[in-house]
């Protein structure tokens, strides 16, 4: 809907103005009704701007560098949950505190609602509304010569072709296609989001601070300065994810994430299994998030924005940003009761199956797309769909 019907930046204009108004009205109120009466719009906001920029980003850029500026994204989200880190660390003590820090989410989403009228229209939506001189216009800008916008728009052109002649999606299609490798390209998709948070992420993020006094570590400026470094090894780390992806490609770097968030979680469950263990829950803390830095993190945007099948990528990149979404808010409202059911160190083993699957899941059955274009991904999966289908023949 958003990729047809309305313009991407104006979307993100309305999610960065949800996010204006959520932080304007929240800060004179004192009591949670008032609070809650507007964190539906904060809602609102959040979700549009998970969706959209990945979309506008993939069908935006050019394909080898698609992976590094799609997943930049994911940098400035996580630079500003450091930011956050640090607005507790800076009022700490300060009454009202929590005013003040909900007052300072503002200043970032004022400045991108001025500067977003900056940003160019996806090339793909205008030449659907019939704008090929201005989409030519937006690849010049990002391609590296003319010959190669024209060539990008010629694909284009001839994608859209081939999806006008078919009739329009339902979501039941979306979900379960007729077409074998568009519903491949599209459980694929999911099942990295799936992966993404099951491995118990949200746990780390919203119990860090639980995490490393457990681990011994009493004073409360020590506890924020613990996880300010978490949070910046976090930042460091997605930004060495976001240098690699167009070189050394999706795959490796998944495979590394998943292999080193089961060690993470080793290490976590180790220290959790005896006292004062603050130095190995810090370097599990570390290492995990390092590892779902430069893999899961914002590979789930790259992966899920390029192989999604055109016709289909907004409402299933909403489906896939969705199904984080849920797996994250049941593992963080469920992971207190289930360390207080299984000790600390049985909840962080509990996950460890799921990292291995996820390495298993990639290392079988998620394709390498790095410098593959938007428009040759049909035929990327038919070829691996067409082998698989030989080799099993072939075995029987």
């Amino acid at each position: 809907w958003v990729e047809k019907r309305r313009s991407q930046w104006r979307m993100s204009c309305f999610s960065q103005a949800a996010w204006l108004l959520r932080r304007r009205v929240a800060f004179p109120y004192s009591c949670p009704v008032g609070l809650l009466r507007f964190v539906h719009t904060q809602g609102i906001g959040v979700g549009i701007a998970l969706v959209v920029p990945p979309v506008l980003k993939a069908e935006l850029v050019p394909a080898n560098r698609r992976g590094g500026l799609v997943s930049i994204g994911d940098v400035c989200t996580n630079f500003g949950i450091l930011l956050g880190y640090s607005s507790g660390l800076i009022f700490y003590g300060v009454p009202g505190a929590w005013r003040y820090m909900f007052a300072l989410g503002a200043l970032p989403a004022a400045l991108l609602l001025c500067l977003i009228w900056s940003i160019p229209e996806s090339p793909r939506w205008l030449v659907r509304a019939g704008k090929e001189a201005k989409a030519l216009r937006v690849l010049g800008a990002v391609h590296d010569s003319k010959l190669d916008a024209a060539t990008q728009l010629a694909q284009i052109k001839a994608d859209l072709a081939e999806e006008a002649r078919k009739p329009p999606l339902s979501w039941r299609e979306v979900l379960w296609s007729s077409d074998l490798t568009s519903r491949r390209r599209v459980w694929l998709g999911l099942g990295v989001a799936f992966f993404s948070q099951a491995t118990g992420t949200e746990a780390v993020v919203y119990y860090a601070a639980s995490i490393v006094q457990a681990a011994g570590v009493t004073d409360v400026r020590h506890t924020l300065l613990a996880i300010m470094g978490v949070g910046l090894c976090k930042v460091v780390f997605l930004l060495i994810g976001c240098s690699l992806f167009d070189k050394v490609g999706r795959r490796p770097m998944l495979l590394t994430s998943a292999a080193g968030l089961a060690i993470s979680l080793v290490i976590l469950a180790a220290a959790a299994s005896g006292d004062s263990n603050a130095a190995l829950a810090i370097g599990g803390l570390c290492g995990f998030m390092a590892s779902f830095s430069i893999g899961f993190s914002p590979l789930v945007y790259v992966l899920c924005s390029e192989i999604f099948p055109s016709a289909m990528r907004a409402r299933a990149m909403s489906l896939a940003l969705f199904t984080t979404r849920v797996v994250a808010g049941a593992i963080s409202s469920s992971f207190v009761s289930v360390r207080e059911a299984a000790t600390p160190t049985g909840a962080w083993l509990l996950f460890l199956p799921v990292a291995l699957t996820a390495f298993l899941f990639v290392l079988f059955l998620v394709p390498e797309t790095k410098g593959v274009s938007l428009e040759q991904m049909p035929d990327l999966f038919e070829k691996k769909r067409k082998g698989t289908s030989t080799a099993q023949a072939s075995h029987a």
